[in-house]
């Protein structure tokens, strides 16, 4: 539990958030690159780095000599890989995440959720400083939030949850517009008082 803590405190930092983001290419990026693409000063990017790679968010993919010193390229790619085969194993007609499955990708299931969630604070931080600089313009916003607590039995639980999946599964099918564009969501539930 220790160790799911520090991770949620490492990204909560957008620092990590930013390095993720810009260090997803498979061959790596040096430190020095992962500045430049981030604006963070090189001289700061390392302490980071060190954490992100003893929590598996980045991995040390090759490493180059250059006269006496080694030269780290850092790719954030397994993880957004191993995000995108979480998205996919759970699909969208997975009521249950079995204790097991949870019990052997912890830390992964774990990263993924962060990670989402990181996003949508970053998009909501987005809208909200293109607000600022412009409040003339109104645009309708694509962000949206929403948080219940709701008095179910299990069977009517289960059947709320395979009625969300279900609306999920069939809004890209049944969508006939082509204007498309590609929207995240992120449903989360879990028992009160447990």
């Amino acid at each position: 539990m220790n160790n799911i803590n520090e991770l949620a405190k490492l990204m909560a930092d957008k620092k990590v958030i930013a390095i993720i983001q810009a260090a997803q290419d498979p061959h790596g990026l040096t430190p020095k690159e992962i500045a430049q693409q981030t604006g963070i000063a090189t001289n700061k990017i390392y302490y980071t780095l060190k954490k992100m790679v003893d929590h598996h968010l980045l991995e040390i993919v090759h490493q180059k000599k250059i006269k006496n010193l080694q030269e780290y390229y850092y790719s954030s790619a397994s993880l957004i890989k191993n995000q995108n085969q979480f998205s996919q194993a759970l699909g969208s007609n997975i009521v249950n995440i079995s204790p097991e499955w949870v019990a052997n990708n912890m830390e992964e299931i774990v990263q993924a959720i962060i990670y989402t969630q990181q996003q949508f604070i970053n998009a909501f931080q987005k809208l909200q400083q293109q607000y600022q600089a412009h409040p003339q313009t109104q645009q309708e916003s694509h962000l949206s939030y929403s948080s219940d607590q709701l008095q179910l039995s299990a069977a009517a639980e289960k059947k709320l949850t395979a009625q969300i999946y279900q609306l999920l599964a069939n809004a890209e099918k049944q969508d006939t517009g082509t204007d498309k564009h590609s929207i995240n969501f992120l449903f989360e539930k879990w028992p009160q008082n447990q």
